[in-house]
């Protein structure tokens, strides 16, 4: 269990520390932001119990409590850093590993414990630990009640599997449920004599933990609610059988409501309108619930999203996400067939049925939902492949597991090979100027991102430009990131264009991912681009890498990024950032940085390494106002890389890990 656990810690420290990538989306900020907000306040502990601004979603719906907390007390102890979230979430990743080797081996013996290492390289399990979602800590929360549940049948240790369920149903609030299905498989396991007293402390020590909670909502807040309230607003959003216009008059119709148990109960009353009006749609839901939650993920971000990641990353999430994740499904259907369960397996069992009654029937699914399931997969996958009972389950049975399990691959799949054949078809016509459509079978997406990228590369920055105009709203992502930079080179007559595309880059920036579009114009900068110098935050994707979005930040969505005549723009560093530079000739040359360390740097002044083309070149102690830093320089090929390192600060403000602000880069040969 040792191995396993190192196994599992390592990786998950590599990838949070090493890969160190800064935090991606909306919902990992509105936890961490929330639960900075409440360690800034000398009063948080009062505010937590009188209120709830502090764990609320979309404006109405109150999440659960547990995970901001564990947030709120690793900041008040250890400071502000996210580091300390990360690693403390990367022990906890190698603590569930281990129980899920525990309850692997007690399904299917010795070999069991593969499920631990499973669990240690799955690839989204790993990513997990490096963010601030909720299946950070829930995770490891119901694999260790499990382990608790499936060790000596002692009555101390139900009590302490009641304890951490409770804990983990304060987590994700619909693990609660559970604790029903948990008392329905202790007593037709142990009977009612042997069995009711343990389902008596089960229950006691989910009350222990969940009741207090339970109690300060009812008294405190006058809502008569065990945890939280959002998840009636998910019963009728995933239930919504309607169409977008209706759907969005429903939204506003229960947010209308006066109180929040008013809106519960709309919420309540147009799901069942929803469903008895169109009943027909109810199989085709759950069909595209199936279908998502098994549909291999890297394969979809790779050919069907074309998110235009990095090809080892691509190889990564295929190797590391999808083929396991499959593997896994396809075990659990031969595991569904073997002759032996025993009682460990029954209670996996009920947990993978009941967690997908939620997720495909019930409520819906996101990729996210998926790490908290393949544990599961993982150890009924271990016990199908390898463990007993195959062969003396009968070969009828083994053949109907091994049909389900190859539907299961083929229903994933099948999808992929036509997208991969289009994709392909794409980047061979993209090349062949002759071809100026896409035609039938090739993935338009492609066609267009890679024509685009062919043209800028071979200098054809005019005809790139007519692509890119001719295509406006519906230009991909990867063009769009690396237009407006190409479109200013191109003079007055684009500057128009220029300016529109890079508003509605820098948008992309603030309300999708800063990381991921930074990371597709850094591969993508086409060599026509040779700054010698950069405005920070202005026409600068494809030239800078880990930076914070475009600053300044207080403006309508339609004019985020645009350049300011009297206020100059900028960005953070994330603590290692990096940015291109190209010097008109070879030789001793001077760069110029200007930047400075306001609020939310808590002291001044701060200390930045500068690094140029991998040699460190320097220091600056950075101060509050923003001045310029000289470093003499050997320029050399084209482009130059400076690397800026700094240490980080969180605030509950502004974006997360934040160095010092950067608002110029130049270089200039002597």
């Amino acid at each position: 269990m040792g191995v396993t656990f190192a196994v599992a810690f390592l990786l998950r420290a590599a990838w949070a520390f090493g890969v160190a990538e800064p935090l991606q989306y909306s919902h990992p900020y509105q936890y961490l932001a929330h639960s900075l907000w409440l360690a800034e306040r000398p009063d948080a502990w009062s505010v937590v119990v009188n209120y709830d601004n502090w764990r609320v979603h979309y404006d109405r719906w109150t999440a659960a409590p547990l995970y901001y907390l564990f947030l709120l007390g690793i900041f008040r102890l250890l400071g502000p850093s996210v580091f300390w979230v990360r690693l403390i979430q990367c022990a906890l990743g190698g603590m569930a590993a281990v129980s899920t080797a525990r309850v692997g081996a007690r399904i299917s013996g010795s070999r069991g414990r593969w499920a631990g290492i499973a669990f240690a390289l799955h690839l989204p399990l790993i990513q997990i630990c490096a963010t601030t979602l909720t299946e950070a800590l829930y995770v490891p929360l119901m694999m260790l009640a499990f382990d608790l549940l499936l060790r000596t049948p002692s009555r101390a240790n139900a009590l302490r599997a009641g304890l951490t369920q409770g804990l983990a149903a304060l987590t994700r609030s619909v693990s609660s449920a559970f604790f029903a299905v948990i008392a329905f498989w202790l007593l037709a396991k142990e009977g009612v004599r042997r069995g009711a007293p343990r389902v008596a402390l089960l229950a006691l020590g989910g009350m222990v933990t969940i009741l207090p909670w339970s109690a300060r909502n009812y008294f405190v807040m006058g809502e008569p609610v065990l945890i939280e309230t959002f998840a009636w607003e998910n019963l009728w959003y995933a239930n919504a059988l309607v169409g977008p216009g209706v759907k969005e008059a429903q939204r506003r119709d229960i947010a209308s409501q006066k109180t929040t148990a008013e809106q519960r109960d709309r919420a309540v009353e147009l799901t069942w309108q929803n469903l008895s009006r169109r009943p027909d749609r109810i199989p085709e839901k759950i069909w595209i619930n199936i279908r998502h939650l098994i549909r291999p993920e890297g394969l979809q971000q790779w050919l069907t999203v074309r998110s235009d990641e990095s090809m080892g990353r691509q190889a990564l999430q295929v190797l590391l996400e999808d083929t396991m994740y499959l593997l896994a499904w396809a075990g659990l259907a031969l595991f569904l067939f073997k002759k032996r369960w025993n009682r460990a397996s029954t209670l996996t069992l009920l947990w993978l049925a009941y967690s997908l009654l939620m997720v495909v029937v019930l409520f819906h699914n996101e990729v996210r939902y998926r790490n908290q399931i393949a544990p599961f997969l993982f150890v009924t996958a271990i016990g199908g492949w390898f463990g007993p009972g195959g062969v003396r389950g009968g070969a009828g049975r083994a053949f109907l597991g091994r049909a389900l399990a190859a539907l299961i691959v083929f229903i994933a799949l099948a999808p992929y090979p036509a997208r991969a054949l289009a994709v392909v078809r794409a980047n061979a016509d993209a090349r062949d100027l002759a071809v100026t459509e896409p035609g039938p079978g090739v993935d338009e997406h492609t066609f267009w991102t890679e024509r685009f990228q062919f043209l800028a590369d071979a200098g054809h920055l005019a005809d790139a430009a007519d692509v890119f105009e001719r295509l406006g709203g519906r230009a991909p992502v990867p063009m769009l990131v690396i237009a407006p930079r190409l479109l200013a080179l191109l003079g007055p007559e684009h500057e128009a264009a220029a300016r529109a595309a890079w508003v509605r880059s820098a948008a992309f920036e603030w309300t999708l991912d800063e990381t991921r579009l930074q990371a597709i114009g850094w591969r993508r900068r086409p060599d026509a681009i040779r700054p010698d110098q950069i405005q920070l935050g202005s026409f600068d994707l494809g030239l800078i890498s880990d930076f914070g979005p475009p600053l300044p930040r207080d403006l309508p969505e339609s004019e985020k990024g645009a350049v300011l005549a009297n206020e100059p723009t900028s960005r953070w560093t994330r603590g290692r950032s990096r940015l291109r530079l190209c010097a008109p000739s070879s030789g001793a040359a001077t760069l110029t940085l200007r930047m400075a360390a306001p609020p939310p740097s808590p002291q001044t002044p701060t200390t930045a390494w500068i690094r140029f083309d991998g040699r460190e070149v320097g220091t600056a102690a950075v101060e509050r106002e923003p001045q310029d830093y000289r470093f003499p320089v050997v320029a050399g090929a084209c482009p130059s890389v400076v690397e800026i390192r700094s240490a980080v600060w969180s605030t509950s403000d502004p974006p997360a890990e934040l160095g010092v602000q950067v608002f110029f880069a130049g270089i200039k040969v002597q």
